[in-house]
């Protein structure tokens, strides 16, 4: 079957859903059951250790038909069931990198093919990853390929009122982590002559830094800048 979502639309479509989902969890605005109703797809928790899952919806489970606790029990084991091994040398390497790097603000996605038990056939899904502000786990959404096409009219939906997360996504996926970095400490009201002291940089340094990242986010004013470091989690 051909899908009509190549890697890239993908990973941008649910990137921009799970910076919002992230703030939602972290103010315990939402659980991971309350968003599987409001969106398609598995919203579930993994250790930054092991990536075993420490926290999954309902609907997961009834997937897989098994119990929430039997989940926890198993550990990686479970996953090592439900997933073919070369998914496995796929996702591995992706999500371990993702937790060697420790930037909150970055989001990774890969395919995975996947079955609900051993006598079923493999399915192709899509799962995208980030470390969830403040906590000691990867959030993630994993939906499965053949229902995507009800995936994003929902997505957008969701989003419509964020015009700042739609507008400047791309431009901030732009920034390096020095440049978010910076950007961060600006928000939080330090100086140029303070941000170079607290990186060991020059102030030249940080004000060739602010200079870029007021272009890649094309805009001029510092106030808007404050307001998208807060949109992205920044502070």
């Amino acid at each position: 079957m051909k899908y009509p979502f190549t890697d890239k639309e993908l990973l941008e479509g649910n990137q921009r859903q799970l910076y919002q989902i992230n703030t939602l969890i972290t103010q315990n605005v939402l659980s991971l059951n309350d968003l599987e109703e409001l969106i398609p797809g598995w919203f579930h928790l993994n250790s930054m250790e092991d990536f075993s899952l420490t926290g999954i919806g309902d609907k997961l489970c009834n997937y897989f038909e098994v119990d929430e606790q039997e989940v926890y029990e198993l550990g990686f084991e479970f996953l090592a069931r439900i997933t073919d091994p070369e998914t496995q040398k796929t996702a591995i390497p992706i999500l371990t990198n993702l937790v060697e790097t420790n930037d909150e603000t970055r989001v990774v996605g890969f395919f995975q093919r996947i079955r609900k038990n051993d006598t079923s056939d493999y399915e192709l899904f899509y799962t995208t990853s980030k470390i969830l502000n403040n906590a000691n786990s990867i959030i993630s959404v994993t939906n499965q390929l053949k229902k995507l096409h009800d995936l994003y009219p929902k997505i957008e939906k969701i989003f419509e009122e964020n015009i700042i997360l739609k507008k400047y996504y791309t431009r901030f996926s732009s920034l390096t982590k020095r440049e978010k970095k910076i950007m961060k400490l600006i928000a939080e009201g330090f100086t140029s002559h303070e941000i170079a002291g607290k990186l060991f940089i020059s102030k030249l340094t940080v004000d060739k830094h602010r200079q870029n990242i007021m272009k890649k986010l094309e805009v001029n004013r510092m106030a808007k800048l404050v307001t998208i470091a807060q949109k992205f989690n920044l502070v």
